[in-house]
Parts: C-alpha cells; sequence; structure tokens
C-alpha cells in the first residue's frame, strides 16, 4: 500500500536523477495534504538514487528546531562525506551561525558558504538532497536550500524537498523564490481514489472499498489505521467478522497523528469541530477559538483536504472522539463551556447548549439551569429518560436559588421514577427539606408527597402534609383541595393525620364540598371522579370526568397519577370491561417507551380489570408484570394492588402454597393505611378463607370493613368486604351475622345494574327461601358485566340448588361450575377431591378449546352464558341453523353431550394456551 497510486510521482522524480546524472540540475518540491504517503514516496525515490549509484543526504525539519540557526541544513552537512579541511570549514561556520544574532538572521557570506561545500560533492557523483518537512525548517536552513539550489542548476545534484500542506505559509517568500527556478518542479500528491483504495484492499483479498474510502478520505495513513483494526477485530471475532470498517485503537492514534503533524492552526479548528460538532461553520468554529473566520476556513479545507473532514463534519464518528481525547479534561471542558455560550446566544435548541453545559460541569452562568430544565423537557417529551437526568442533575448542582432548586428536584424525583422508582427514595431527604423551607407547595408539593408515600415513608409524609396545610390564598387551594381528595382515596390515614386547612372561600368548583367531576386540570378532574365514585356510588359524572381524561391526556411523568385515576374510577364505577382496553392500550405505549414504572402501575390495574373479567391467567400474568418491575426488596404501597391481584388469582387456581410463600411477611403499616391495602388484606382473607382458616379469614375482611368505614370509602365496588365475611360467618355456622352482612351488602349497591350487586346476590341468596330467584338475578347480572368467573360461581350454586330441589343439575350447567370454583360454599361446592378432578378435566377442555375455529368458539361462549340458539343467532348476525351446526361441531371436538356442558371462559382459555405455546 505504501507507493499504491504513487508510480506517476515516482517516474516524474527518476527522470529528474537521470537529468541530474547528465549535468543538469533540478529541485522537486513534494506536497500534499498531511500523512498522503509524501515521506513514503520520497523515501523510495532516494533508495532509487543510491541503487543509481549517487550520494544521498537526507534531513527532516521539526516544528521544536524552527527557532534554532541551521538546524535542518546542519543535517545535510552532518551526513556529507566532506574531506577533513572542509569538515573543519563547516563546523564553523554552523558553530558561528549558532551564536549568531537570531534565527533567519545569518549572513549572506554563510549561507553561500555552506551551500558551496555541498555543491562541490557533486564534482566526483551525482548527489541527491532530501530535506522532509521542510514546513517546519528553520529560516536560516530555508535561505541555504535555497541558495543551494540557484547553484546546481549545471550540477550533477538533484534536491527534493517535501512539504505538508499549512493552513498558513510560514515563508511565501521562500516558496515563491524556489518555484520561480526554471529548474525547480512541483509534484503534488494527492489522496488515494476509490480505485487506489480498492488496489490497496485487493492485496488482503477483497472489501468494501467504498466503504474504506469513505472513512478514510483516501488518506493512506488513516487507511492504513483501518486495515490494522480490521486485522486486530479478525483475529479476536474470527473468520466471520465481516470486511466492514472498524474504527479501533490504530485509526484513534492515527486521526491525531495526522492532526499533530499538520499545522497548530488546522490542529485547533480540528478541535473546535469536534466540540461544536459537524454543523458549526466557520464562523461558529472563529467566535469558539478567537479566530479571523477566514483562516479558520482555510483551515477547514486543509483538513478536508487531508481526508478526516467531509461537508458534514468529520468523515467517521471515531474521529472527533480521538480528537476529544487527545486534548485532555481542563481544555475540553474549557472548549465545552465556550461552545455552550456560543449556542446559547446563537438560539440554538435547549438540548445543544446542555450537552455543552453537560461536558463542561458548567458554567453557572444565568441561562444555564433554565436552557437545561427546557432540555431535560424536550428529552422526557422523547423518552430519553437518562439524559433528562443528567440534565436535571446538573441543573440542581449549578442552581442558586432554592425554590427553582426545589422544582428541579421535583423534576428530577419524577423522571428517575419513571425508569428505576427504587432510586428515588435517595432524593428524598432533600424534598422533605424544600418543603420545610417553604420552597415546595401546591402541584409541586403533590409531587413530592405521593414519592415519600410510594416508599412508604408515612412520617415525612405527615409533615410534608401538615407544611401544606397553613395559610393559602386562592390560587393555592384548589391544589390543597385536590391534594386532599386524592389522600382520602389512596391513603386516607395520611389525611386523618393532617389538620384541616384554612381555606377561604371561592367559587363553586374549589369549596371544600364536592366540586363538579369534570375540570380543566387533569389531575383534578381524575382525582374528583375517582372520589366521586368511592364516596357516591358510579355517578355519571364520574365515568364521565374519568372517560374524558383517558381520551385527552398524553401518557407521561405528570399524567400517570390522573390516568391511574381515572382507570380506576372506571374500575369501581364496575365499568371492567371499559378500562381493560384502555390498560392495554397504555400499557403498550409505556413498555414502547421505556417506562418501568408506568409498566407497574398499568400492569397492576390490568391484573385487577382481569380479575374483574373473571380472566383469572391473564390476571396472575399481569400481576406478575406488575411485581418485577417494583423494588424486589421491601413491599410498598403502589405493590399492595398487583400482589392483592395475584393472590386472588392463585387462590382461584388453587395454588395455596405459592399464596402462602407471597403472604409469609407480616403487611407493612403503610400499606394497610392505603387504599391499595384494602385489595391485599381482602385477597389475603380469601386465601385464608379457601384454606379453612376461617377465623383468620373473618378478621380480615373485618379490618377492610372497620378501614373503610372510618375512611368514608365504603363501597362494595372497592372491595366485597360484607359478602366475603358473610360467607366466613355462615361456614362458622353464625348465619345471624352472615344475613345481616349479606342484607346490608345488597342495600348498599342500589338498584342499578353492576358487578358488585350481582356478588352481592350471590351472598344474600344464603339467606332467603327461595335462592334460586336471587342466583338467577346474579347470573344476569354477572352475564352482563362479563365476569366469567363469578359466572361460574353463580351457576354452581344454581346447580347445587336445583340438585336439591329435585332438579336435574345439568339444567344449568352446575355441575362443571361447581368443580372449578374454589371456595365455594361447603353445602354446595363439590370435595376437594371433585375439584381436582374437575380441573384436570378444565385443563384437558382447555387444550381441546384450541382446536376450535373462532366462529365456533363465539358460538359456544354465549352458549355457554346461557343464551339459547336464536339469542346467539341475533347476537352473530347469523340463522339458527348455523348455530346449530357450530354446536354440533363444538359439542364433538370438547367431548361433550350438552351445552349444559360447555366450559366457560373459551376465548381465554384458548389465548392462554397460545401464550403458552
Amino acid at each position: 500500500m505504501v507507493l499504491t497510486e504513487r508510480a506517476d510521482e515516482l517516474a516524474t522524480l527518476t527522470a529528474l536523477f537521470d537529468d541530474a546524472a547528465g549535468g543538469a540540475g533540478n529541485c522537486a518540491l513534494v506536497s500534499g495534504p498531511v500523512a498522503s504517503g509524501k515521506t513514503e514516496l520520497l523515501t523510495v525515490a532516494a533508495a532509487v538514487a543510491a541503487g543509481r549509484g549517487a550520494v544521498v543526504l537526507t534531513a527532516l525539519g521539526a516544528a521544536a528546531e524552527r527557532g534554532t540557526p541551521l538546524a535542518l541544513f546542519s543535517q545535510l552537512i552532518t551526513d556529507a562525506p566532506l574531506d577533513p579541511a572542509a569538515r573543519e570549514r563547516a563546523e564553523r561556520l554552523l558553530s558561528g551561525a549558532s551564536r549568531g544574532e537570531g534565527s533567519g538572521h545569518v549572513r549572506t557570506t554563510v549561507v553561500h558558504e555552506l551551500s558551496a561545500l555541498l555543491a562541490g560533492l557533486t564534482a566526483e557523483k551525482p548527489v541527491v538532497l532530501v530535506a522532509d518537512d521542510i514546513q517546519h525548517g528553520d529560516p536560516a536552513s530555508l535561505r541555504c536550500v535555497l541558495a543551494l539550489v540557484k547553484r546546481l542548476r549545471a550540477a550533477r545534484a538533484t534536491v527534493l524537498l517535501g512539504e505538508t500542506d499549512q493552513t498558513r505559509d510560514a515563508d511565501p517568500l521562500f516558496h515563491s523564490e524556489l518555484l520561480r527556478q526554471p529548474h525547480s518542479h512541483r509534484v503534488r500528491l494527492a489522496p488515494l481514489s476509490l480505485a487506489g483504495v480498492r488496489t490497496a484492499l485487493s492485496r488482503r483479498g477483497s472489501g468494501p472499498a467504498a466503504e474504506f474510502h469513505s472513512a478514510s478520505g483516501g488518506n493512506p495513513l488513516l487507511l492504513k489505521a483501518l486495515l490494522e483494526d480490521h486485522d486486530t477485530a479478525l483475529s479476536t471475532l474470527g473468520a466471520g467478522h465481516d470486511w466492514a470498517p472498524v474504527a479501533g485503537e490504530a485509526f484513534r492514534r492515527a486521526v491525531v497523528t495526522c492532526l499533530r503533524r499538520g499545522d497548530d492552526l488546522a490542529l485547533r479548528v480540528a478541535r473546535g469541530i469536534a466540540v461544536l460538532g459537524g454543523d458549526a461553520d466557520s464562523h461558529d468554529i472563529a467566535r469558539l477559538l478567537d479566530l479571523d473566520p477566514a483562516l479558520a476556513a482555510g483551515a477547514t479545507r486543509t483538513l478536508t483536504a487531508a481526508g478526516l473532514l467531509a461537508p458534514n463534519g468529520f468523515r467517521h464518528p471515531a474521529a472527533p472522539a480521538a480528537v476529544r481525547h487527545d486534548l485532555g479534561p481542563a481544555a475540553l471542558a474549557a472548549l465545552h463551556g465556550k461552545a455552550a455560550e456560543l449556542r446559547h446566544e446563537r438560539n440554538a435548541p435547549a438540548t445543544a447548549v446542555a450537552e455543552h453545559l453537560l461536558a463542561a460541569g458548567g458554567p453557572a452562568k444565568p441561562w444555564a439551569v433554565p436552557a437545561l430544565r427546557e432540555a431535560a423537557h424536550h428529552a422526557l417529551l422523547g423518552d430519553r429518560v437518562e439524559p433528562a437526568v443528567r440534565y436535571l442533575e446538573l441543573a440542581l448542582r449549578l442552581c442558586g436559588d432554592e425554590a427553582v432548586r426545589a422544582e428541579v428536584l421535583v423534576a428530577l424525583a419524577d423522571a428517575e421514577w419513571r425508569i428505576d422508582p427504587a432510586s428515588t427514595a435517595r432524593r428524598m431527604g432533600a424534598l422533605v427539606a424544600a418543603v420545610r423551607t417553604g420552597h415546595l407547595d401546591g402541584a409541586h408539593a403533590h409531587s413530592a408527597l405521593r414519592h415519600l408515600l410510594w416508599h412508604g415513608r408515612a412520617e415525612e409524609a405527615a409533615e410534608v402534609l401538615r407544611r401544606c396545610h397553613g395559610e393559602h390564598g386562592t390560587s393555592r387551594a384548589a391544589d390543597l383541595i385536590t391534594t386532599r381528595r386524592w389522600l382520602a382515596v389512596s391513603h386516607p390515614a395520611q389525611l386523618e393525620r393532617a389538620p384541616s386547612p384554612r381555606i377561604p372561600r371561592q367559587g363553586t368548583g374549589a369549596r371544600t364540598g364536592l366540586a363538579p367531576v369534570v375540570e380543566a386540570d387533569p389531575r383534578r378532574t381524575a382525582t374528583n371522579a375517582l372520589h366521586a365514585v368511592l364516596t357516591r356510588g358510579a355517578v355519571k359524572e364520574a365515568i364521565a370526568g374519568a372517560e374524558q381524561v383517558l381520551e385527552s391526556v398524553r401518557l407521561g411523568d405528570s399524567t400517570i397519577d390522573p390516568i391511574e385515576s381515572a382507570l380506576l374510577t372506571l374500575l369501581y364505577a364496575d365499568r371492567a370491561g371499559k378500562a381493560g382496553p384502555w390498560c392495554d392500550l397504555l400499557l403498550a405505549e409505556a413498555a414502547e417507551r421505556g417506562a418501568p414504572s408506568w409498566e407497574a402501575a398499568l400492569s397492576a390495574l390490568r391484573a385487577e380489570t382481569a380479575l374483574r373479567l373473571g380472566d383469572v391467567p391473564a390476571a396472575a400474568a399481569s400481576a406478575r408484570t406488575a411485581l418485577a418491575h417494583l423494588p424486589p426488596s421491601g413491599l410498598v404501597p403502589a405493590a399492595g394492588v398487583a400482589l392483592g391481584a395475584l393472590v386472588l388469582a392463585l387462590t382461584a387456581e388453587g395454588e395455596h402454597a405459592e399464596v402462602a410463600a407471597l403472604l409469609a411477611e407480616p403487611l407493612p403499616r403503610a400499606v394497610v393505611e392505603s387504599r391499595a391495602g384494602l385489595h391485599l388484606l381482602y385477597a389475603r382473607g380469601q386465601h385464608r378463607l379457601a384454606t379453612n382458616r376461617l377465623h383468620a379469614a373473618l378478621a380480615d375482611f373485618r379490618l377492610c370493613g372497620e378501614l373503610m368505614t372510618r375512611w368514608r370509602l365504603d363501597v362494595p365496588a372497592l372491595v366485597p368486604w360484607r359478602s366475603a365475611a358473610a360467607e366466613a360467618h355462615l361456614r362458622l355456622g353464625e348465619r345471624a351475622a352472615a344475613e345481616r352482612l349479606a342484607v346490608e351488602q345488597l342495600a348498599r349497591c342500589g338498584d342499578g345494574h353492576s358487578r358488585s350487586r350481582g356478588i352481592s346476590l350471590r351472598a344474600a341468596a344464603n339467606h332467603v327461601a327461595d335462592p334460586g330467584k336471587l342466583l338467577r338475578a346474579a347470573e344476569h347480572e354477572l352475564v352482563a358485566c362479563g365476569d366469567l368467573l363469578e359466572v361460574a360461581r353463580v351457576r354452581a350454586e344454581l346447580a347445587t340448588v336445583r340438585q336439591g330441589g329435585g332438579e336435574p343439575a345439568e339444567t344449568c350447567g352446575g355441575e362443571h361450575c361447581a368443580r372449578c370454583v374454589p371456595g365455594s360454599h361447603p353445602g354446595r361446592a363439590a370435595s376437594g377431591a371433585a375439584q381436582r378432578d374437575g380441573g384436570s378435566r378444565r385443563r384437558g377442555r382447555t387444550r381441546q378449546a384450541t382446536a376450535l375455529t373462532d366462529a365456533e368458539r363465539r358460538v359456544a361462549e354465549l352458549a355457554a352464558l346461557g343464551h339459547t340458539n336464536l339469542e346467539i343467532a341475533r347476537k352473530l348476525y347469523i340463522t339458527v341453523s348455523t348455530v346449530e351446526q357450530h354446536l354440533t361441531r363444538v359439542y364433538r371436538k370438547l367431548n361433550v353431550r350438552r351445552r349444559t356442558e360447555l366450559p366457560i371462559g373459551l376465548q381465554v382459555a384458548a389465548d392462554a394456551a397460545f401464550a403458552a405455546n
């Protein structure tokens, strides 16, 4: 590769040797971009000349010796085969020059005598004098070289000079005088062409010449380094490694070498471009480096010619990194600091300013913190949370205004919570301190309160809340009311510890009484909606407010709370069928945007939604997903809903040992004192009920009731504790207590149709003379709301009732239901062995369900829910005959004889089997 595409230039130089051997002395100036192969060409040419019998004298310019008179020329004298007298004369001349008046000011007589000494050598043999890197030559040496060239016009000598392109010509008079000599020639080296790169690669087999040419710009040194890095990668990765250019350590060294072998101005500009980026123009670079724009533009052209730069910056992304690393930490930080100011003055995007501020670690200018906050905001909108956290951390460090620092701290905690909720624990002390000093109030105080309660830090949360209950103006009253209502339905025990606020009179929308549900503020709207549902039941205004929030608000750090409240509103309003699709949609978005905390919150709600729709496998899967995204150690209140859903799902599946392991530790106080803790208490009670620990179960249900009554959240849709406690009392033989609770629960459900009413009707059926009537009513309610699990339980009890009255059990499908529903009433449910047998048959039918077509599955699902053939035909817009044909095939595939043997939940079973495979 050394002389690739340099054959013509070498031929030119050898021709000059031939001319000089005949007495026609000459000179050639070989120039080109840095690392363009100039030195290699001169070395080969000198070897050719030596092979032809010429005396070869060499010298090499060095930047460090530019101030030493005759430093370059003395190397030629030292190499020359002079006789003793001439040697002594030369040494005297050189010694006198070194004690002379200064660099470049050597007497003319000395110049002529030194050049004459070398010219005299040509009398015996042809002489070739090679001086490389003359751009670093001292002025006195260049005068001697010029004098020598003039003297050798009729001598048997060739002077070969090598020069690297410079942004500024250090000695323009030397070049003009040299090249105006008629026997002087200029040999210009260009970067390797694509064909030249292809030739270099062909010596190693083959390779993507275009990619190597693009990465190296045709610079021989860079190309050689890329091939060296390729060989290193090949030895590390094996023969399977492809031929794509690999920029490794050799390439990074080559980049730095190229720059340091060029002139200082080009090096400075390269550093400026590495800091500013490829989109910087010459004016930006000039301002950054305090240069004249014309000089910056010239240096840019020099770097482009050397193959380092393309029109949009460095050719290879590894190059600017190498340049920045070579610059050193302190100098690099200083340049980034200036770049940040420059970008700010030019109104560049906040992110561009922030990146320079990060690299500089400052500076603490008045505009720095706002720029960092704006950059963090845009980064979070684009789901680039890690950069946003870095921007906010720097803003926190630079900020001197305590009130602004507090706001930055809240934003930082919110951002960190999105990707790693456990990491926000280290911010809690600072958040509490900010509230103590009065620098956090309103929505920011609410955010601090939310973080503290999420981590279960109840005492610090209570302090924050007390400080928020001082004197408030009208502008803060609405925030305080919203926070209190959120606490009332999320962490009601905290609200009990808070003092009563002194809130001034305002308009209707902000009174301390129940405000209208639909507000302009999503947090207020969702909080009011949830508060209304949990205190007054499923009011239409609350459902409308929740749907408004879900339809109008995008998932984000400041909206995850209102979105969660809106979904809970739908759940507690017995609208699980509406909440489910929203959960799925938002979960997909949270996963796509890489937000584990959002996934945890939404998965917990999805698990509760699946339970209320009777989809036990989906509930368990969603609950496990939620818990996987929560801190592995310590139960936080946020885990209450997810863990409660998982316990209920596993209990329904009969996995009591696993449930026992999940509930091995006592429930923390912070969990029990939250709304989420009610879900967990209820689930633990159901597990204890299913494992015949009746008194312990009753204690859990009573505690739920006590808390819900005390907190004024006693609605059956939240937790149906009365029906559960009634079952425990009934199994303990305490019928009067059971009846009282069942009747109370039914009365609290009102007259509207709902899942809660269906559950309450099933519980009340234990205490009437004609239980079948209430069970059928319960079945109707539960079928309408789509809770397949509760439908199965009702049908199990209906089957028992009909068997007791002499009716064939198969008329309602009760035999199957009783065997697949653990925890049914002992007088009506099947034995444990029968449950296991029924579970085995259910698993078999689950596998068979996957053999059904979609049409067959829809028909079978409706038939299992008790719809007639005519009703099925109308719902599916098909004929009755088609329904009958589908059912015939369904019976055969599932190995059943009649519709009453059809299992409920065929679609869920098929989906679960498909997911498992």
